[in-house]
């Protein structure tokens, strides 16, 4: 890039689903009722973290320089709440957003940041276009 241009150049960035790939939800009835008085942190302690997920976001930002982005299907409040746990887990993540699989699926297709989309249901992975990947917890 020459002196006085203006760059468009990103980041690229890796994208892992919360729900069922970062945590397995343990009790979800207590769950849905812990989301419904709006107590996140409280909510966020029935989730059991997948260590070796956690390790390969280690491993992208450290090897790759690239960014790691996390999807969640549950609401906003519980989406920020997880950013500061993943924090205080010391898992290098820039953003945690709540929205749903209908809405990301297209939008991530399309975006050329993204290098690539883990998600724990086989069913969503063909919805990112050729960016879905399939976790194999044997291959690092």
């Amino acid at each position: 890039m020459e002196r006085g241009q203006l760059g468009i150049e990103t980041t690229p960035s890796v994208v892992f689903v919360f729900d069922g790939l970062i945590a397995t939800l343990l009790r979800p009835r207590m769950h849905r009722a812990l989301i419904n008085m709006r107590q996140w942190e409280t909510a966020l302690d029935l989730w059991e973290y997948n260590t070796q997920v956690c390790d390969y976001m280690h491993l992208i930002v450290a090897n790759y320089q690239m960014h790691v982005d996390v999807i969640t299907w549950q609401p906003k409040g519980f989406a920020d709440a997880a950013l500061d746990k993943l924090w205080r887990m010391d898992i290098p993540v820039r953003e945690v957003r709540s929205s749903s699989y209908t809405f990301e699926s297209p939008h991530i297709a399309v975006d050329t940041s993204v290098q690539s989309v883990f998600d724990a249901n086989p069913e969503h992975r063909h919805g990112y276009g050729f960016k879905g990947r399939e976790w194999d917890p044997g291959v690092r």
